[in-house]
């Protein structure tokens, strides 16, 4: 019987890194001559999350808080509508998917899936604080077949200390026949509550591809933004990284570019001076980063894309994150660049224009790639 793959992952979200990666992921299993689909799979937190207008939800508490920011959404409509097609239209010609939607884990739990191995992965999958988290990313629909996580991230999520259901996670963990994850502290995490000494860790799928791979998957010929800028790309734009961009920015004689409309509208983020790219989704961001002057970023991919492309960059760390999250940690270790984690006003006191060491980076990808490719390999025989 032929190896046929089903991959559960974030590949309706309206977020770049979690396309990318499903992209690269996919991309790279056919590359390896796997046949591979996405289960086309998004819950009612996913939808929501990524609505053109954020839900309302009357019944549910904090309506007061929803209702003013449903107000402020409305006067930015025609560009949320905008961004809110960009993404759809990567997802809708970029991704192979199954035919049927599901738009629920009972739905998969119904489903005559054909698949013999099924991967979930990459991505913050396993966070259950997030609110699209699901029981379906760890595959609790499965019935047959191999059940692999390639490169699960908790988002520094303590499953012990969050979840009211310790034991039907543990249980859903150990019945994993390969897994791997993006973190140090998951590694840990996942050890200590299966006793299993099998947990790998590996790269998110994005840095499967080299800069030459995304290049020649997209049309990056043309820069989007005339003249040098910064890039600035953040999950959350939070008031205090924000003004330290803006004073790097000023320093620099260069405006900031930032993507995300929902940032720079209804959040405000257009009244601390950062300017919005007119396009935006995958194919954007990557345009943005390529030709950046200098990229800043709170976020793990765009630290990821920041070395695939070799920019000067930095991971601004602040108050806002979690201490026990070593997303960025992790990464900039593995890639033998700590030094370009810093606190904000930590930055503001250094040369920013100074270029990372890049002069291993080809070798430290590369050894991180075939570990990888390795696991995949291995996971799928």
């Amino acid at each position: 019987m032929s190896t046929k793959i089903g991959t559960i992952t974030f590949q309706a979200s309206h977020n770049c890194g979690s396309l990318l990666q499903a992209y690269a992921l996919q991309q790279t299993l056919k590359a390896m001559g796997y046949d591979n689909e996405i289960i086309n799979f998004s819950n009612e937190g996913s939808r929501d999350m990524y609505s053109i207008l954020p839900p309302i939800h009357l019944f549910r508490r904090g309506i007061r808080g929803r209702l003013q920011n449903w107000i402020r959404s409305v006067r930015y409509y025609g560009i949320l509508k905008r961004q809110h097609a960009f993404y759809e239209s990567f997802i809708t010609n970029k991704f192979r998917m199954s035919n049927r939607v599901y738009n629920s884990n009972e739905e998969l739990q119904n489903a005559h899936f054909d698949y013999t191995h099924y991967i979930t992965g990459s991505d913050q999958v396993w966070n259950i604080a997030c609110p699209d988290a699901d029981t379906a990313y760890y595959l609790d629909f499965v019935k047959k077949g191999k059940k692999i996580a390639y490169a699960v991230s908790t988002g520094a999520t303590d499953i012990a200390q969050k979840a009211n259901n310790y034991g039907l996670y543990k249980k859903l963990v150990d019945d994993f026949d390969f897994i791997s994850v993006r973190e140090q502290n998951a590694v840990t995490q996942f050890r200590k509550m299966t006793g299993r000494n099998d947990i790998e860790l590996l790269i998110d799928p994005t840095l499967l591809f080299t800069q030459g791979d995304w290049e020649n998957h997209f049309n990056l010929n043309r820069p989007m933004v005339k003249g040098d800028y910064i890039f600035y790309y953040a999950f959350h734009y939070d008031d205090a990284v924000n003004k330290v961009v803006m004073e790097i920015a000023k320093r620099m004689n260069m405006p900031v570019y930032i993507m995300e409309a929902k940032a720079w509208g209804p959040k405000g983020c257009n009244k601390s001076g950062l300017k919005l790219c007119e396009n935006s989704g995958p194919e954007a961001f990557l345009n943005l980063m390529k030709f950046a002057k200098l990229s800043l970023t709170t976020s793990f991919h765009g630290t990821v894309f920041s070395v695939i492309f070799r920019k000067c960059f930095w991971f601004i760390d602040s108050a806002m994150h979690n201490p026990m999250d070593d997303r960025a940690a992790t990464l900039v270790n593995q890639l033998g660049l700590p030094e370009r984690l810093i606190q904000g006003e930590a930055l503001l006191q250094q040369k920013v224009d100074i270029m990372p060491d890049y002069s291993q980076m080809d070798e430290h990808i590369s050894a991180l790639q075939v570990a990888a490719k390795a696991f995949l390999i291995r996971s799928l025989s």
